[in-house]
């Protein structure tokens, strides 16, 4: 069964044919084939699950799972190690490594890829729990799911530099640059040291790699034609590659960078937990509102008399309430509720203009125009009940007037929820990772 599996079959396995030549690279690959990683059985044929493809966040973290752990491959295999599975796991084979200390770095490397794969798993596992109809309303509220993947995508990302070759890392080093940048402030240490780390891909860096070759080959030149002991053209690579190349898996710039991408995701979650407090701040307090609002509804509805929507004309012979009759009706209170509440949403359309910034994982805009909405029904009725100990002259005295007036209450809510916005405004600013941190020189208006 083995033999089959393998494509040897029975009529072929005894059949002696002439092979490669021992010890070449096409007999070592044949004897030890790469192991491929199969798709995971949550994934059938390798494609999104409905449930991930209908939600745009969680086939973000799933994409970015994938590509991390396509790199964490690569880097195994560029060390010339073996990736294989046992139990579930991976586990490196780094047998076939004769160089200095492989086994202790293979160890190390194989601790870090355990972990990996523990925060890759909390990761999958949050995009492909079976959920009720319950708790996906739950967790569209509070979102506690979408926190929890990508803070396991978060430290999945950091493990995975530690990882990554030098070449891997050049080519990461402007996003963690960017993260960094966006997240910590100038003075912080991890940012510091990330900046000692460097840019290889800068016309700086190149031009400064291209003048140390020149002078090395200028004085390499002059010893040799001296007849004195000097750097020989051997020596060259191994004096440019200080300059030109980063350090390797595990090395001192894969730990520097890991510490300080680490640290900018510790932030960026840090700022979206606040958003995401904030709107369930919101969100409680809309549902605290709603409650007396709907009691109100309803006592109105029973007992229309208790609380009249009606205001007295100038001469105070008679008066006029919201439905248009004379007596208070059952329909007065909920009519001059639902005006206040189309009131508020003239200014929620304020509120919508500025949507989420780009990076920000929740929004504040639904929970803010709820909110604005129960406040707006609320102000109305204020509104109303403080006019109705006037009398009140002209076209305030008609059935027109009063109706216009419970509009214009409910949009008076922005003198309260004016303070709400700004500080929602703030919050999202801070989360969005095009804003410069607080403290920084951009942020405060200085030249960076």
């Amino acid at each position: 069964m083995a033999d089959m599996a393998a494509g040897n079959h029975p009529a072929t396995a005894t059949t002696p044919s002439a092979g490669p030549p021992p010890g070449s690279p096409a007999e070592t690959a044949a004897a030890s084939p790469a192991c491929p990683p199969d798709p995971p059985a949550r994934y059938p044929d390798g494609r999104l699950p409905n449930g991930i493809r209908r939600s745009w966040w969680k086939a973000a973290v799933w994409i970015r799972l994938r590509e991390v752990e396509e790199s964490v491959e690569q880097a195994i295999v560029a060390q010339g190690w073996r990736l294989g599975r046992s139990g579930g796991d991976r586990s490196i084979d780094a047998s076939a490594d004769q160089r200095p200390n492989a086994a202790a770095t293979a160890a190390a490397a194989q601790a870090i890829v355990t972990t990996f794969r523990e925060f890759v798993w909390a990761a999958d596992d949050c995009l492909t729990a079976k959920t009720t109809r319950r708790s996906q309303l739950w967790d569209l509220i509070t979102g506690d799911v979408l926190m929890t993947a990508f803070t396991s995508l978060h430290a999945a990302e950091r493990h995975r530099i530690l990882l990554l070759s030098g070449d891997q890392l050049m080519a990461l080093l402007p996003s963690i640059r960017a993260r960094s940048n966006a997240y910590l402030r100038e003075s912080d240490p991890s940012r510091i040291a990330l900046d000692g780390i460097p840019e290889l891909t800068s016309p700086g860096h190149q031009a400064l790699a291209g003048m140390q070759r020149q002078i090395l080959s200028t004085v390499t030149l002059a010893a040799n034609g001296q007849g004195r002991a000097g750097p020989s053209a051997v020596d060259a690579p191994a004096a440019d590659a200080q300059v030109t190349q980063l350090t390797g898996m595990l090395g001192a710039h894969q730990q520097i960078a890991a510490e300080a991408f680490g640290a900018a995701c510790a932030a960026e979650d840090m700022q979206q937990t606040q958003v995401r407090r904030f709107r369930g701040v919101l969100l409680g307090t809309f549902a605290s509102l709603l409650v007396p609002v709907a009691a109100l509804c309803v006592t109105a509805f029973m007992h229309p008399a208790l609380l009249p929507m009606c205001l007295h004309t100038a001469s105070a012979a008679k008066s006029i309430c919201a439905s248009g009759s004379i007596a208070p009706g059952s329909a007065d209170l909920p009519l001059v509720l639902g005006l206040g509440a189309i009131g508020a949403a003239l200014a929620v359309a304020k509120t919508l203009a500025g949507l989420n910034p780009s990076g920000v994982r929740y929004s504040l805009s639904v929970a803010q125009g709820l909110l604005k909405v129960a406040l707006g029904a609320i102000t109305a009725m204020l509104g109303i009940l403080l006019l109705k100990t006037q009398n009140l002259p002209g076209v305030l005295a008609t059935q027109a007037g009063l109706l216009m007036a419970a509009v214009v209450f409910g949009y008076a809510q922005q003198l309260f929820t004016g303070f709400i916005d700004q500080r929602a405004a703030s919050l999202m600013r801070a989360a969005s990772p095009t804003t410069p941190p607080a403290g920084s020189s951009a942020a405060s208006g200085g030249v960076g």
